[in-house]
């Protein structure tokens, strides 16, 4: 068993919430990949024996900044990220 945490990807549902802008956010930083790359993550961590796998860089940056900050300090500053303008 693997958990996956795959962050922004590339899928309908993004339109389906009414968030594109978040998805054009996400995608401006890098942050949005696609279902067949964040799959490809899943598979290597299951065939390498891991338990978790967090898909792309921006992704694993911020599962990183978790170790370091407060978990409300990272809330509000997603907060601040998802909120539209």
């Amino acid at each position: 068993m693997v958990v996956l945490c795959p962050g922004s990807t590339a899928t309908n549902w993004f339109a389906a919430a009414n968030a594109e802008t978040l998805a054009a956010r996400s995608a401006v930083l890098g942050a949005m990949r696609g279902p067949e790359q964040v799959a490809a993550t899943g598979l290597r961590a299951l065939e390498d024996g891991r338990d978790l796998a967090v898909d792309g860089r921006a992704n694993a940056a911020f599962a990183l900044l978790l170790r370091f900050f407060p978990p409300l300090f990272l809330a509000r500053a997603m907060e601040r990220f998802i909120r539209p303008r």
